[in-house]
């Protein structure tokens, strides 16, 4: 995963995003602070924003209700789309590193899933 994380943030670079902006950019969404300078880390940890930057609930309740969404549209099964939202769900939380937070939003996104209620209505 770790490959797969340097080569978007590769790509970022090569779509025509200077830095700062490509590294807050991979930050916000999965997670990646290595490559933030110091001194940019340092404000947003001093503008108490440092949550911007890693991967939790927001992240994968956007995952899933896209996912979710996606599958309905395309005529998917509840079944069929629940499954396949909660297998993206998980491997978003592992290709944003397995932190801890996005673990628990993975887990906590996945009890409505598994118990029945995850099926949004868009209609």
């Amino acid at each position: 995963m770790d490959t797969a994380r340097a080569r978007m943030g590769d790509q970022m670079l090569h779509a025509s995003l200077d830095e700062p902006y490509a590294s807050i950019l991979a930050g916000a969404m999965w997670g990646e602070r290595g490559a933030l300078p110091l001194d940019l880390r340092d404000e947003f940890q001093d503008t108490g924003t440092t949550h911007v930057l890693v991967t939790a609930g927001l992240h994968l309740g956007v995952i899933a209700a896209l996912a979710t969404w996606l599958l309905s549209a395309c005529g998917s099964g509840r079944i069929a789309s629940s499954i396949a939202t909660l297998a993206l769900v998980w491997l978003y939380a592992f290709f944003s590193g397995a932190h801890l937070p996005s673990l628990r939003a993975a887990t906590m996104r996945s009890v409505p899933f598994l118990t029945g209620g995850g099926k949004l209505d868009l209609d």
